[in-house]
């Protein structure tokens, strides 16, 4: 090895431990320590875990779900993705998922129909943008919940950075939803999403067909130690389909590539994506 190689990774080296070094005195300031790392929580879809760090989406970390101009979508997956973690979290007093918001139109029975489970959900509202983000912080800084979802109209690197800490020390996830027009800000985000609405396949429930289950065209923007994607995928979890493809273990099924004749979505007339939750609201009172 030359001269200049071990220079190289000297200086990664110094690098790596200086970053650690620095969150730690971060941590020691804000009166924090670490929360044991939990393990990554997995889609259950082998081709979007496997560009996932760790093979699954990190835990004590935030992540950003934003849409294409359709905030239902955002929620409807950010809510199929809690209910994943719910559950991997099992009985334990940490299950609880809190979700901050600044408005009260968060309609509880959608998100049931995607699997959440409605006796772990906390869900706050606050009048201030700056409270939101304290009932974040806080939120993931308690160690006592699973995950903390919040929807901020704006949001500093400085404020992702309080966060990112206070994630580490609680061992939870962060979970940021964002408009589709609002700008990207640099910061320590483990994954960064894009969900649009996908043409879904009419659900057949014996000679009837009924709106079908929920698509998305999900895009992996950003992905910190893995690789970015696109997928389509279809959550079916609400009901069970006599003609569905093989379903994952976390409700979701990746949409195979349409080979011969219209996709079935065209041929019945099916509308684009669906209003994720305003679907959860019809097939609930059918």
């Amino acid at each position: 090895m030359n001269k200049n190689n071990k220079t190289s990774q000297a200086k990664k080296y110094d690098t790596t431990v200086l970053a650690a070094l620095r969150r730690r005195i971060d941590g020691l300031e804000w009166g924090m320590t670490e929360a044991p790392e939990r393990s990554p929580h997995l889609l259950g879809v082998p081709e979007i875990d496997a560009v996932l760090p760790g093979g699954g989406l990190p835990s004590c970390a935030l992540h950003e779900i934003t849409g294409g101009g359709n905030r239902s979508d955002v929620i409807a997956f950010c809510a199929a993705l809690l209910a994943g973690i719910t559950t991997d979290a099992g009985e334990n007093t940490s299950a609880t998922v809190l979700w901050c918001r600044g408005s009260d139109d968060l309609y509880a029975p959608g998100l049931g129909g995607f699997g959440l489970d409605l006796g772990r959900l906390l869900v706050v509202r606050v009048q201030r943008e700056r409270d939101l983000l304290w009932v974040m912080e806080e939120g993931l800084r308690s160690g006592a919940l699973a995950a903390v979802v919040a929807e901020p109209s704006k949001v500093t690197t400085t404020a992702l950075r309080r966060l990112q800490l206070a994630a580490e020390a609680g061992g939870s996830m962060g979970f940021i939803l964002r408009h589709h027009k609002d700008e990207a800000v640099a910061g320590p985000i483990a994954t960064r999403w894009r969900v649009v609405p996908a043409l879904s396949r009419p659900l057949r429930v014996g000679t009837a067909l009924l709106p079908g289950q929920p698509r998305w065209q999900l895009e992996l923007v950003r992905c910190r130690n893995g690789r970015s994607g696109r997928w389509t995928v279809e959550w079916q979890g609400m009901f069970e389909d006599e003609d569905a493809e093989g379903r994952a273990a976390g409700g979701f099924a990746l949409v195979s590539e349409v080979r011969h004749g219209p996709h079935p979505a065209v041929a019945y007339g099916a509308r684009p994506a669906n209003d994720a939750l305003s679907l959860s609201i019809q097939r609930a009172a059918l």
